[in-house]
């Protein structure tokens, strides 16, 4: 929602002029690198957090925090929403990666191991403690520079994490979802089963429907009563993220001055951008992205563990984590060395001859990334003796593409494919983008370590959760 909103007013010059000096500015990347990223990219952290101040710092009014269906503070600032977005600098396609909240993972500056979500309150409230006992007074102050301190800690994790060097940061607040929501007339959606939830206020029929401000809240928010508890969560955000961009991006939005004011109103006061982003650059890359080509996705996961002293959390390994990402993100410049069909208008199925479970999901959620639109996953007839791209009358040149996207894959001709289309076997051989990751090793007794990095007491590791499909801008996904 935030690099949409980005999108909206950095494409008008006057909007520019309007927000100038009035949106909060963060110092999030302190003196890394920003600008153009040497991966030939643009790589955004997106952050969602439950403070209940402002861009400035300034405390909601009590009324905000009643229309948001939100308490008074506790003063801790949780970053539960966590989306890494790679854009290509030929503004082609977007990719996101949601990141978990209980993702247990280093953290950097602590050294230790901890849920990502709390690398920025850990680091807010250590710096706050150090601000006060060197004298400062001021509760505002302390709170803005303190914040600045746990941004530089989230984006470390973020890097660490998924390999990727953080470009620039963007964070907004409940209000500012909740505003941004309304400002745009609301966002369509759609549930598998209808919701009635008493902690988030999610309280829905199962179906279509449109929801903005409160709802829409409720909606992202809800995690109690899902099969998967803050992973379907994350599907919600997926879906809702999803439907908006297509929405902002495919249905003239941009060109309805009375919308933009209100998202102009909404940005200026609840969104944190890094000082050094050019926007009206970043405006001008985004062009050419449309609705269609921006994929979400969340990242390999191994299953839910108990810590001692850290309660359930999300395992994950860095090692399988970067991969996926680079294989979701593909080769940068495969589109300009490519003269054939273009990936989003290739149908591509994928068929599953390994015995694997989930590897013909795994594969097309690379595709969807990769911006291939028109895949299916479905399971193969009989075992394959080796993994092969086949292609039926008048595809040669999509087979050949979908194979070297696929970690150049032996093609061949085959009458049973459909004109014009691709199918892909995959055999135990497959090692190429979105090949399994390794399985989760569980942990040791207390005070060991297991090759997922996760020490301490821990029970016996949840199931794995089944791989699932990327959620793009084509449709209104229906969701748990």
């Amino acid at each position: 929602m935030i690099v949409l909103s980005v999108l909206v007013f950095a494409l008008s010059g006057t909007a520019w002029a309007a927000l100038s000096g009035s949106m909060g500015s963060s110092g999030a990347l302190g003196d890394g690198p920003v600008g153009d990223a040497a991966d030939g990219a643009t790589d955004i952290l997106l952050v969602g957090v439950d403070s209940r101040t402002d861009a400035q710092g300034q405390a909601l009014p009590d009324d905000a925090l009643r229309a948001i269906g939100a308490g008074a503070a506790d003063g801790v600032v949780n970053t539960d929403t966590m989306i890494l977005v790679r854009v290509p600098n030929d503004g082609s396609r977007a990719v996101a990666f949601s990141i978990p909240r209980d993702s247990y993972v280093s953290i950097p500056g602590a050294f230790r191991r901890d849920k990502i979500n709390s690398a920025y309150p850990g680091a807010k409230a250590e710096e706050a403690n150090r601000l006060v006992a060197s004298g400062v007074t001021d509760p505002r102050e302390v709170d803005v520079r303190s914040s600045e301190a746990g941004r530089q800690e989230l984006v470390r994790a973020v890097g660490d994490l998924t390999g990727l060097t953080v470009d620039h940061y963007a964070e907004v607040n409940l209000m500012g979802f909740y505003t941004l929501t309304n400002a745009i007339g609301g966002v369509d959606v759609c549930l598998k089963n209808p919701v009635d939830d008493e902690l988030s206020g999610a309280r829905f029929p199962a179906g279509p429907r449109t929801v903005a401000g409160h709802d829409a809240l409720a909606f992202v928010r809800q995690r109690h009563g899902l099969p998967n508890g803050d992973l379907d969560r994350i599907r919600r955000q997926q879906a809702f993220l999803a439907s908006m961009s297509r929405k902002i991006l495919s249905s003239g939005t941009l060109g309805d001055p009375l919308t933009l004011a209100r998202l102009l109103d909404a940005v200026r006061g609840s969104v944190v951008l890094d000082g050094d982003w050019d926007l009206l650059r970043f405006g001008q890359q985004m062009q050419d992205v449309s609705g269609g080509a921006v994929a979400f996705l969340t990242i390999p996961t191994q299953g839910t563990q108990n810590i001692d002293g850290r309660g359930d959390v999300v395992a994950v390994d860095p090692t399988a984590v970067q991969r996926f990402v680079a294989d979701a993100i593909g080769p940068e410049n495969s589109a300009a060395e490519d003269d054939g069909p273009a990936p989003s208008t290739i149908p591509v199925d994928v068929r599953n001859a390994s015995g694997a479970e989930g590897a013909a999901a795994r594969v097309v959620a690379v595709l969807s990334a990769q911006g291939y639109a028109r895949t299916v996953a479905g399971n193969a007839e009989a075992p394959a003796p080796r993994s092969e791209v086949l292609f039926g009358p008048a595809g040669d040149a999509a087979g050949a593409r979908v194979a070297r996207s696929l970690g150049d894959l032996p093609a061949r001709f085959d009458p049973a494919v459909p004109p014009n289309s691709v199918r892909v076997v995959l055999g135990n051989d497959y090692d190429g983008p979105g090949a399994a990751p390794p399985q989760a090793t569980g942990l040791t007794g207390s005070g060991g370590e297991s090759s997922n990095g996760l020490s301490g007491s821990a029970e016996t590791p949840a199931p794995v959760p089944p791989p699932q499909p990327a959620i793009t801008a084509e449709g209104v996904a229906c969701v748990d």
